[in-house]
């Protein structure tokens, strides 16, 4: 079923072998034929072993030697895709098993979409911060999903971006962009496309467990707009970036009845990521030290 009609490419940077749980899960996608999968990655390279499983699995691995930025190791991959559709992703998710059947469902049946993503589901932390760090996904989830029917550029993760081939080559992306998934959402908005996030699927991830990740985090978020509107090439910023407060206020009241105490450790941990955030110059790099805590997998949830 579907053959050659897609490729998924991962893209990294100073990644270790617990990638091979990320392309595992991949490749143990449902209803899925054989099917490309290619990962570009620079810094730290694999190990000898890691790279004899990629090999096994007929997985295909290109390594930079000199580092670069989120967009131009996506440049690599998005020249090398000859299939009709590209999912993009990273190395620290875990795709549910029906992740790619419900996206490439949509783009059979739907050729007026020409972006999907999918929902964020955040791993159980590993203490009491992480979990209140969780509420974080859970109240963006809420407020994306309830803002203009989804379609907005909370409802983008950079984590899974889905396009027909064609129409991503086509994209005027700007290298060294470090909103990479804002960038994608205006851009297809720009050239007249069709975003969708599937909420009857997702991938599962890890948040930074701990506030110094967590900050840094929160701080290339708080300077998405800023970075957007540098470019001068998307009109209308101010009202794609101004959550109307009625849905931010009926969401936190439903996520804080679903869980008070982990809601107000959440908030508190707002506060103090936005009183003491990073300033643009040091949050809007386009290679940065990777969030290690991140790249921890292992749950009883996947």
């Amino acid at each position: 079923m579907l053959k050659d009609t897609f490729m998924v490419g991962i893209y990294t940077h100073s990644t270790g072998n617990y990638i091979l749980k990320t392309v595992r899960s991949i490749l143990d996608s449902q209803g899925m034929s054989e099917f490309k999968l290619m990962i570009v990655a620079d810094g730290t390279p694999l190990d000898a072993e890691s790279i004899r499983q990629l090999k096994k699995w007929k997985v295909i691995y290109k390594y930079n030697p000199i580092p670069s930025s989120i967009n131009l190791k996506q440049k690599q991959i998005i020249a090398s895709c000859k299939e009709k559709y590209l999912i993009l992703t990273q190395d620290d998710v875990i795709f549910m098993p029906d992740t790619i059947r419900y996206i490439m469902s949509e783009f059979l049946k739907n050729s007026e979409v020409t972006f999907i993503g999918v929902k964020n589901v955040p791993l159980k932390g590993n203490s009491f911060l992480a979990d209140c760090i969780n509420i974080g996904t859970f109240l963006t989830n809420r407020i994306a999903e309830a803002w203009r029917n989804g379609d907005n550029y909370l409802s983008v993760i950079g984590r899974l971006e889905a396009f027909p081939t064609a129409w991503i080559k086509k994209m005027r992306l700007k290298e060294g962009a470090v909103s990479s998934d804002a960038n994608y959402y205006f851009e297809n908005k720009r050239m007249g496309g069709k975003y969708l996030c599937l909420r009857n699927t997702g991938i599962f991830f890890r948040n930074p467990q701990n506030l110094t990740e967590q900050r840094a985090k929160s701080s290339r978020f708080l300077h998405s707009r800023r970075e957007m509107h540098h470019y001068n090439r998307y009109f209308d910023l101010k009202r794609e970036y101004t959550i109307p407060v009625n849905i931010i206020l009926n969401s936190g009241l439903k996520e804080f009845l679903t869980d008070p105490i982990h809601f107000i450790g959440y908030t508190l941990i707002f506060c103090y990521t936005r009183i003491f955030r990073f300033p643009h110059n040091y949050s809007l790099k386009a290679v940065w030290k990777p969030d290690i805590s991140t790249k921890q997998l292992t749950s009883d949830q996947v």
